[in-house]
This record gives structure tokens, C-alpha cells and sequence, in this order.
């Protein structure tokens, strides 16, 4: 049944931003219900709001140990089991710019998260206790202004406005995840002695300055086999990919701004395969270009255009334990599937509303043992399926532009 959502209260720390986009999202007919499956085999959890379990634009996904792993629009960091229930949430400490774009977990364990329009890169535990920050807004190409512009893009808005918070209890204590069974508890608003972060946010007494680190929009981030740290970019003289080592030194960095192969135009995410092979969704040029460790261009897969095997705004992408390459394609609303030298496969989804249809999806992960999960943006909620059995050449027609 379809019905209309009159749209919640503003919760209190909440970004302006994000509650705006979420009640003109709330007006709009819902049909979404938590762990709904009407056979396709597409399970469905989530719908739009700002409850637990709720979303507003879901845009990144990650799947890890048992669990998922969600950011959505309003800076909150939501964990589920993979069969769609509620574990536990921690908000990020700003999101009145914009919200992370990826994230992913490292080898140590944390999830790392680039804070896409914060020019940094967040480290959490899996609990959501505050582990570091690193990075500044700045370029290291010569000449370059390192002040951050105001409304740089259309996905950002004025950084005068007060910047989000954390969720607050009215009686002036914050919202903490307790590990493991997603009941809040409560602590001083601000961090405790040991320098660690409430609820996500950052400790008075912390710095998320290095100035040998700097970046304009990091998008994607993952970790080599052999511990380096891959950050995909892009903003004016920063449309590349960086590598840093464990100590987040810089190491080298490739590609610039354009069409030719090799060059990017919006580089939004990135991810290896068992052979060390690095995969960069080239969203504005509709293609995901596979390199070498040390950057050197191995292969294209896609060309611009929504039939099957082709791409449009590919905005997130995932390498299944068989070496499928799994796009997520924001402008033709499904998810198209490649061998890892770029053959095609199969296309999951289409335009829609019901189970295995999508709108606008932005993420996608895949769970150690083979099942898909998308961040199905535009119906504010997730979606989990096998890509093995479900693959279709059928698509229904309808694209969209970014």
C-alpha cells in the first residue's frame, strides 16, 4: 500500500540541510518496509525517515564481518545485521556541507571513512568509538589557492551555517551507540579526558590538520594488499588518485582532469581485487578504468550509454570474492556486472519502486560471502540480493541525469 508520510520533527542536531532534504523526501509516497521480499529474491529494509533502521539518501554501504554498514544524508552512521535489522548509529561530527560519498574498513579493523566535503579522512572503530582525522583542504599542485570556496559544487551549501551535531537528550547529555545491541546510552557532551570522541564527534582537544596531507573532495578509499591507502579525488587540480602509506605519508599519485583514458572526471570511488588490481569508478566520463598498483592503465570497461554493458554515472562499484565487478549505476537505476577483463555479464535492476528496482543508487558492497548490497539512494533504503541468480538483460527503460 502506498501512503503518504506527513514528514517527522527536526530531531535536535540535526543539519538544516538534511532535515530540509528529508521532509521534502517524507512528502513524497513511501512504499519501503523494513525486510519486505515479494519473491525476486530482493530483500528490502529501510524507507525514508529519522528513526532507526530509517534512511534519508543513503549514498554509502559497506559490508563487513556480519554486518552493513550505512551513511546517509544526515551524517549518521547506521549498522545492521546483513538480514536488515538495527544494531546500533553514531553520527559524524559535521554534515551541513555534505556527507561522505564511501567508506570502507581497514586492516586494522576501524572503518575508514572519507569525509568528502569535509577534505578528510575520519577513522572509527567498528563501534563507532573516534580513533583519528587526517587531512586539510588544499591541493599540492604549485599556484593553487588552498582556501576552501563556498558552494563549490552543487552539492554543497554555505559552511557559515552552523555545522551538525550529534543526536541530544533534552537533558543536555548525548546520544551514545552502546557496542552490539543498539542501545543508546548517555555521557558529557564533550570528549572525556582520555581525548576520545562522543558519538562521533570530535574531541575539543583534537587537531584534523596535516599540512603535508591535503585534499579538495577524497570520494573512495581502500587498502592495498600490501597496506597502502588508495583515496580517489576530485575538485579543481585534484582529479586523481593518491596512495599513502601506513604512516598516511604520501607515496605517489596519478591522473588529471579529462577524457582521454587514464584521466578522470569525478573519480567517486575506488576498490582492489585479489590481484592487487585497482578499479576507479569514472563517474562523468561513464566508464570504471582498472590500473595497476603503481597507476598504470590496464583496462577500460564500459562506454557512455544505457544499454546493457554500456554505463551512465557509475557512482559506486565492488569486487565480489570471485572477482565479479559489481557498478552501481546512478543514472540508468540499476547495477551491471563485468568479468574482471571488462566483459559483460549481466544487469540487476531498473527504474522502480518494488523489491530489485532501483532509484538513483549511489553504493553498493559485497559481504564476504557473496551477497550484494546497494544503498537504493533515492528510495531511502538498502537493498540486499544474490548477483549470481539475479541478473536480467530485461531492463525497463528510464535514465536520469546527475
Amino acid at each position: 500500500m502506498v501512503s503518504a508520510n506527513p514528514g517527522p520533527p527536526k530531531p535536535e542536531g540535526l543539519s538544516r540541510r538534511a532535515f530540509l532534504m528529508a521532509v521534502a523526501a517524507a512528502l513524497m509516497p513511501s512504499c519501503s518496509r523494513s525486510g519486505t521480499d515479494n519473491g525476486s529474491g530482493y530483500r528490502v529494509w529501510g524507507g525514508n525517515g529519522f528513526r532507526d533502521g530509517l534512511f534519508v539518501r543513503p549514498r554509502a554501504i559497506c559490508a563487513n564481518q556480519g554486518e552493513v554498514f550505512v551513511i546517509d544524508m544526515t551524517g549518521r552512521v547506521q549498522v545492521f545485521t546483513e538480514a536488515g535489522e538495527f544494531l546500533r548509529c553514531w553520527t559524524l561530527p559535521e554534515s551541513e556541507n555534505g556527507t561522505p560519498t564511501g567508506l570502507t574498513f581497514g586492516r586494522n579493523g576501524n572503518l575508514l571513512i572519507p569525509d568528502t566535503h569535509y577534505s578528510r579522512i575520519l577513522e572509527y572503530t567498528r563501534n563507532g568509538e573516534f580513533v583519528s582525522t587526517w587531512g586539510s583542504y588544499g591541493t599540492d599542485q604549485p599556484g593553487t589557492v588552498t582556501k576552501r570556496p563556498a558552494a563549490a559544487d552543487a552539492d554543497r551549501v554555505s559552511p557559515g551555517r552552523s555545522p551538525s551535531g550529534p543526536m541530544a537528550g533534552g537533558d543536555g547529555t548525548t546520544m551514545l551507540p552502546n557496542a552490539g545491541n543498539g542501545i543508546r546510552n548517555t555521557a558529557p557532551r564533550s570528549g572525556d579526558e582520555s581525548g576520545a570522541a562522543v558519538d562521533g564527534r570530535l574531541p575539543e582537544n583534537h587537531s584534523d590538520r596535516r599540512d603535508d596531507v591535503r585534499f579538495v573532495y577524497p570520494t573512495g578509499i581502500a587498502q592495498s594488499p600490501d597496506g597502502l591507502l588508495y583515496v580517489s579525488e576530485y575538485g579543481m587540480g585534484a582529479e586523481q588518485v593518491r596512495v599513502f602509506d601506513a604512516t598516511r605519508r604520501p607515496v605517489h599519485q596519478w591522473g588529471n582532469h579529462g577524457q582521454a583514458p587514464g584521466q578522470f572526471n569525478r573519480a567517486m570511488a575506488l576498490a582492489f581485487d585479489d590481484t592487487a588490481g585497482v578499479f576507479v569508478a569514472d563517474t562523468a566520463n561513464h566508464r570504471v578504468q582498472r590500473f595497476d598498483p603503481d597507476g598504470k592503465l590496464l583496462a577500460v570497461i564500459g562506454t557512455p550509454g544505457t544499454a546493457p554493458g554500456q554505463l551512465k554515472f557509475p557512482h559506486g562499484l565492488a569486487i565480489a570474492p570471485d572477482g565479479t565487478v559489481l557498478v552501481v549505476e546512478y543514472g540508468t537505476h540499476r547495477v551491471s556486472q563485468f568479468s574482471v577483463d571488462g566483459n559483460f555479464i549481466a544487469c540487476h535492476g531498473g527504474p522502480g519502486r518494488e523489491p530489485g528496482r532501483f532509484n538513483g543508487p549511489r553504493g553498493i558492497s559485497v559481504s564476504a560471502g557473496g551477497t550484494a548490497f546497494v544503498a537504493d539512494t533515492d528510495n531511502h533504503r538498502v537493498q540486499r540480493f544474490d548477483y549470481r541468480a539475479a541478473g536480467s538483460h530485461d531492463q525497463a527503460a528510464g535514465t536520469r541525469s546527475q
